[in-house]
C-alpha cells in the first residue's frame, strides 16, 4: 500500500510538471508579450491586476482545502461522499452572490486604492468590475478541482487549472498577428480571465447535473418546513466542512494581509517602472516556484491519510527531503537569472526595465523563506491544525503591516524585498520547522 501511496503522488507529480511546463511556457511567452507591447503603465496595471488572484481566493471560504482532507479521510475509512459532493455543489450560489454583491459594493473604492497613482490608467471601473465578478465565479467553481487531487487524479487537477493561461497566450498571439496592438490591455485581461472561468465552469457541472439541481431546489420547500431543520444542518456533513473551511479561511485571510500586501502597497509608494521590475521577477520566481507546490499538492492527500493513520514520523521524513531539494532548486534558479540577465533584458526589449543584481539576490532568499513557509504550513494544513498557524499568522500580519509600508516608502523597490525578507525569517523560519513535528494527531471529521 505504501508502495502504491508513493506511486501515486509521483505520477501525480510528474503530471504536474509536464502540464506546468506546457503552461509556464504560455504564461512566460504572454509575458514577453506583456512586456515588449504594452507601455509601462498599461502593464503595471496589468501586474497590479493580477495581484488580486491571491485575495480572490478568500472567496471560496477555504471549502476546497476542507473539502480536499474531508476526502482524503473518508477514502482512509472507505466512507462514501458523494451526498456531501452534491450538497457543496448547490451551496455555492448563495456564496456566489454574497461576494459578488460584497465586490460590487467596494470595487470603486478599490479601483483608486490599486491604479490612482497609475498615469491615464486603460482599464475602465466597469470592466474591472466585471473581471471581478467572473474571477469570484471561478474561485468558487474551481473548489471542486480538489476533489481529482484528493482521490489521487492529481493530474486532472493540474490541467484544470493551467490550460487557462495557454488559452490565454493563444488568443493574445493571434490578436496581435491580426490586429496589432490596439486594445491590447482589454484582450490579455479578457483572454486570462474566460477560459479559465469556462473551465471551472464545465468541471463543475461534473459533480452537479441540471436535474440534480432541480431536484435539490424542489425539496427547499420540505426543508423549510422540517421543525428540525436548524438541528439537522448543525449536526451535518456540510456543518462540518463549512466550519473546517472557515478556519482555512481565516488563515487564508491573515495571510493574505501577510503576505499579499505587497501589490497594495507598492501601489501606494512606488512608481510605475518599479512596480513592473517586481512583477516580472515576481513572475519568474512565482512560475518556476510552482514546481515545488506541485510537490506539496500531490503530497498533501499522502500527508493527510498518514496523518489519520497517525504516522507522522512518515509526515515528517517526507517535508523534509522536498524542501531539501526545494531549497537547491531556488538557489540554482537565482544563478541561472543572474548570469542570464543581459539576455533577459533583450529578450523582453522595453527601454524602461532594469534588473539590478541586489534586487534578484533578495528575490532569491524570500523565495527560500518563502518555501520553508510553505512545506510547513502544507504539513499542518493537512492534519486541519489551524490554531497555530493563525496565531503565527496573527503576528506575521502585523510585522507585514507596518515593515513594507514604511521601507517602500523610505528605501523603494530594494526596501520593500528587504522588509519582505525580515517578515519571513522572523515569523515562518524561526518557528514553523519546530512546530510540525510536535503536533499532536487529531481527526480530522467524524
Amino acid at each position: 500500500m505504501k508502495t502504491e501511496k508513493s506511486a501515486s503522488y509521483l505520477q501525480t507529480t510528474f503530471a504536474g510538471w509536464a502540464i506546468k511546463i506546457l503552461a509556464g511556457l504560455s504564461k512566460s511567452f504572454l509575458l514577453i508579450l506583456s512586456v515588449r507591447y504594452l507601455n509601462i503603465n498599461d502593464y503595471s496595471t496589468l501586474a497590479l491586476f493580477w495581484s488580486l488572484g491571491s485575495w480572490f481566493i478568500l472567496c471560496s471560504f477555504g471549502l476546497g482545502d476542507a473539502l480536499q482532507n474531508h476526502i482524503s479521510h473518508c477514502r482512509a475509512i472507505q466512507k462514501n461522499y458523494d451526498h456531501l459532493i452534491e450538497n457543496l455543489a448547490l451551496l455555492i450560489w448563495p456564496i456566489a452572490l454574497f461576494f459578488s454583491f460584497l465586490f460590487l459594493l467596494f470595487y470603486q473604492p478599490l479601483y483608486y486604492l490599486l491604479f490612482h497613482r497609475i498615469p491615464n490608467a486603460t482599464l475602465s471601473p466597469h470592466l474591472f468590475a466585471c473581471l471581478g465578478i467572473i474571477n469570484i465565479l471561478t474561485i468558487l467553481f474551481s473548489i471542486f478541482y480538489r476533489i481529482s487531487l484528493a482521490e489521487h487524479k492529481g493530474h486532472y487537477y493540474f490541467i484544470y487549472t493551467n490550460i487557462g493561461s495557454i488559452f490565454s497566450a493563444i488568443i493574445t498571439f493571434l490578436f496581435l498577428h491580426f490586429f496589432k496592438n490596439k486594445n491590447l490591455l482589454y484582450i490579455i485581461l479578457l483572454s486570462w480571465t474566460l477560459p479559465s472561468f469556462f473551465i471551472s465552469l464545465g468541471n463543475y457541472f461534473q459533480y452537479l447535473k441540471i436535474k440534480t439541481i432541480i431536484y435539490l431546489l424542489s425539496k427547499i420547500p420540505v426543508w423549510i418546513k422540517d421543525p428540525l431543520l436548524f438541528k439537522k444542518l448543525k449536526s451535518s456533513e456540510l456543518m462540518i466542512l463549512i466550519h473546517r473551511g472557515s478556519q482555512f479561511w481565516l488563515s487564508y485571510l491573515i495571510s493574505s494581509f501577510t503576505f499579499y500586501l505587497d501589490y497594495i502597497i507598492m501601489a501606494q509608494t512606488l512608481q510605475a517602472k518599479d512596480i513592473a521590475i517586481y512583477n516580472i521577477l515576481d513572475k519568474a520566481y512565482r512560475f518556476l516556484y510552482e514546481f515545488y507546490s506541485i510537490f506539496l499538492l500531490s503530497i498533501w492527500p499522502i500527508l493527510a491519510e498518514r496523518h489519520s493513520k497517525q504516522d507522522g514520523q512518515g509526515g515528517q521524513h517526507l517535508l523534509t527531503s522536498k524542501l531539501n531539494q526545494g531549497v537547491l532548486f531556488i538557489i540554482i534558479l537565482t544563478a541561472s537569472i543572474l548570469f542570464l540577465k543581459p539576455h533577459l533584458l533583450i529578450v523582453l526589449k522595453n527601454p524602461d526595465l532594469t534588473l539590478l543584481s541586489p534586487t534578484i539576490l533578495v528575490f532569491g532568499l524570500i523565495n527560500i523563506a518563502r518555501m520553508y513557509r510553505d512545506t510547513y504550513c502544507v504539513g499542518l494544513y493537512s492534519q486541519s491544525r489551524m490554531k497555530t498557524i493563525l496565531i503565527n499568522l496573527f503576528f506575521q500580519a502585523l510585522l507585514s503591516i507596518t515593515i513594507l509600508f514604511y521601507s517602500s516608502h523610505y528605501f523603494g523597490l530594494n526596501g520593500l524585498l528587504v522588509g519582505e525578507l525580515i517578515v519571513y525569517v522572523s515569523t515562518s523560519i524561526l518557528f514553523l520547522p519546530y512546530i510540525y513535528p510536535r503536533t499532536p494527531s487529531t481527526k480530522i471529521i467524524s
